[in-house]
C-alpha cells in the first residue's frame, strides 16, 4: 500500500500531469467525520482543500463525492460549501470541440408574472432550429449594462438542453422600487458565449414591471 499524500502534494502532481485536459479536483466528501485520518475530523480540511485549489493556475473547479453526505452536513460541511460558493460559476470552454457560437439572442419585454420578472428567451433565427445549449441571464443592478466577469451579476442559468425554441426564466428575487438592467447570453455546447442580447431596463413597481427602455 501506499502513504498517505496530503492534499498539496497531490494537486502539484495532478496539476503537472493534466497533458492539456481540464483539471477538476475531487473532494471526499464521504471521509470527513468518517475516517481514521485525522485530518478528516478537521471541519477546515475540505476548505483549506478549495483555497488550495484556487491558488492553482491548472485546477478549473472541484467534485465532490457524495452529494448525500454533503447534505448530511458532518463538522459542518455543507454550511462551509455554502461560503465558497455564493454565486454562480460559467463553465469553462472545451475548446476542442470547435463548435460555432451561437448569434445574439433575443429577450422579449419583461413582464411581471407568478410574482417575479419572466423573461421570455428566444435563439436568434439563424439558429431556430439548433436552440441554445442553455442560456446565461445577467441582471445589472441600474440603468445599464456592467460588469459581465463579475459572477454577482449572474441572475440565472438556464437547465442544459431544454432544446425549447422558447425558454421562460423568473427572476422572483427583483426588489419593489429597483432598476435593473437585463441580459442574455446563448451558449453552445462547448460552453462558449454568444454576443450578449439587447438589454432591456426595468424598474419593479409592485405587482407589475414597467419597462423603462
Amino acid at each position: 500500500s501506499f502513504e498517505v499524500a496530503n492534499h498539496e502534494k497531490l494537486l502539484y502532481w495532478w496539476s503537472g500531469n493534466t497533458f492539456g485536459k481540464h483539471l477538476y479536483i475531487g473532494h471526499a466528501a464521504h471521509k470527513v467525520g468518517n475516517n481514521k485520518d485525522e485530518a478528516w475530523l478537521d471541519a477546515e480540511e475540505i476548505p483549506k482543500q478549495i483555497r488550495l485549489n484556487r491558488r492553482n493556475f491548472s485546477s478549473l473547479g472541484s467534485a465532490y463525492f457524495s452529494a448525500q453526505r454533503i447534505l448530511e452536513n458532518p463538522l459542518g460541511l455543507r454550511d462551509s460549501i455554502n461560503y465558497y460558493y455564493k454565486y454562480p460559476a460559467l463553465l469553462p470552454e472545451i475548446s476542442e470541440l470547435s463548435l460555432k457560437s451561437y448569434a445574439q439572442p433575443s429577450m422579449g419585454k419583461p413582464r411581471f408574472r407568478k410574482n417575479a420578472v419572466k423573461l421570455t428567451l428566444s435563439p436568434n433565427k439563424v439558429n431556430k432550429d439548433q436552440p441554445p445549449a442553455y442560456y446565461v441571464i445577467y441582471r445589472f443592478e441600474g440603468a445599464k449594462p456592467g460588469d459581465f466577469e463579475d459572477p454577482r451579476n449572474i441572475v440565472g442559468i438556464t437547465p442544459f438542453n431544454v432544446n425549447k425554441r422558447c425558454v421562460r426564466f423568473y427572476d422572483d428575487t427583483a426588489e419593489d422600487g429597483e432598476i435593473y438592467t437585463y441580459v442574455v447570453t446563448a451558449v453552445n455546447r462547448q460552453h462558449s458565449e454568444s454576443t450578449p442580447s439587447k438589454p432591456h431596463t426595468v424598474k419593479r413597481d409592485g405587482n407589475r414591471v414597467r419597462n423603462i427602455r
